[in-house]
């Protein structure tokens, strides 16, 4: 429950989406609202994000910092960004085939 708190609700942007709420959106709503309003303009780079940042590489990319951090702060690190590539993907519906990225569909 504490780390999807973290992931979820205490990820606070400094972007703001309704200029009348004082209350800072989430990452998620955000997200989300960037794809509610900007859906076609941003797809394509969704997708790009969702191919090149696979767990895999996430799991690559951290462990150079091995070394440098700790083997308990290195796996909270790769658990929070696949869970935050997991909530891009799900905002944008890709992992339901809804939208074949540009690279599927050829």
């Amino acid at each position: 429950m504490k780390f999807n708190s973290l992931v979820n609700s205490k990820s606070r942007s400094m972007i703001r989406i309704d200029e009348f709420q004082k209350k800072k959106p989430t990452h998620f709503e955000v997200i989300k609202y960037i794809k509610d309003n900007f859906y076609e303009d941003t797809v394509d780079f969704v997708c790009n994000i969702k191919q090149t940042f696979t767990y895999s590489s996430i799991d690559n990319i951290i462990e150079i910092y091995e070394g440098y951090l700790s083997i308990n702060r290195i796996e909270v690190i790769k658990k929070f960004l696949k869970r935050k590539l997991d909530l891009l993907i799900e905002v944008y519906k890709l992992w339901k085939g809804l939208y074949f990225c540009n690279m599927e569909r050829s």
